[in-house]
């Protein structure tokens, strides 16, 4: 696409959701057999939901692997 001041632009799609529904649709319609279900990403959305919810207020300053649950 052409941009300010008649320069090329370039627009490379990188969206986390797009790419991975790109990838699992890839995966589910392509040859071979189907790839076993995976639900640890909903799990890691579940704990991460916890952790907001939880009654402590969160650490205050940038997070450090150190201050997040062993098991995100």
């Amino acid at each position: 696409m052409d941009g300010p001041h008649g320069h090329r632009e370039w627009l490379i799609p990188d969206s986390p959701m797009d790419n991975a529904l790109r990838h699992g649709i890839a995966a589910l319609l392509g040859p071979g057999p189907r790839p076993a279900l995976d639900l640890r990403p909903l799990d890691r959305i579940g704990r991460l939901a916890e952790l907001a919810r939880a009654e402590h207020p969160a650490p205050s300053g940038p997070l450090t692997p150190a201050a997040l649950p062993t098991r995100l």
